[in-house]
């Protein structure tokens, strides 16, 4: 389970991981959890990613819940879970790894990646693509705070490692490369 909120380079970051991994014959793969959500809510004629976390609360469970089910099914010997550690929502934060959400997608590891606020702000405004709430830096900060409290919390309560990479500007191979020897994997970045 790979978690940052949005902007920190998760899927830049994967994307890379999953090239290096293959070029070694890993049979990896990545998911992106949101969009098999979406999936699910297009179902509900949904037809907007962003549009998800305004549904009510239950609805969302749902969906959480089918999505999983349908991740627990990939076959990958190495398969990344990009997702958030929380939607922020009008009724407050909800977790996006709730305790059946874990129990079906039986993860091994947690990994948070992290960036400076100014660099995920920039990253958010070139990105023109979603449509995003506005955010200052400190609403940025305390997002990642609130992140890497549930993935520790997490942690603590499944038993499971927890890897915090930080993806710098210009540095993603370097992220990369921590992020593949924290799993143990024998790949060139």
């Amino acid at each position: 389970m790979v978690v940052g909120i949005p902007g920190v380079g998760k899927s830049s970051l994967l994307n890379r991981a999953v090239e290096l991994a293959r070029q070694t014959g890993i049979r990896a793969d990545c998911v992106i959890y949101g969009t098999v959500m979406l999936e699910e809510a297009r179902k509900l004629g949904i037809n907007d990613r962003d549009q998800i976390r305004k549904l009510p609360l239950e609805e969302q469970r749902r969906l959480q819940l089918l999505a999983a089910e349908r991740i627990s099914l990939l076959d990958a010997s190495l398969l990344f879970i990009d997702t958030h550690a929380f939607v922020r929502t009008p009724n407050g934060y909800l977790p996006g790894l709730p305790g059946p959400v874990m129990e079906r997608m039986k993860a091994t590891h947690l990994v948070v990646v992290e960036a400076r606020p100014r660099e995920v702000m920039e990253r958010r405004a070139r990105d023109t693509g979603r449509a995003r709430d506005e955010s200052t830096e400190e609403q940025v900060a305390r997002e990642m705070e609130i992140t890497r409290a549930a993935m520790i919390s997490l942690s603590v309560e499944r038993g499971l490692p927890l890897i915090i990479i930080e993806n710098q500007h210009g540095k993603l191979e370097e992220a990369c490369r921590q992020l593949l020897k924290a799993l143990d994997l024998k790949v060139e970045a």
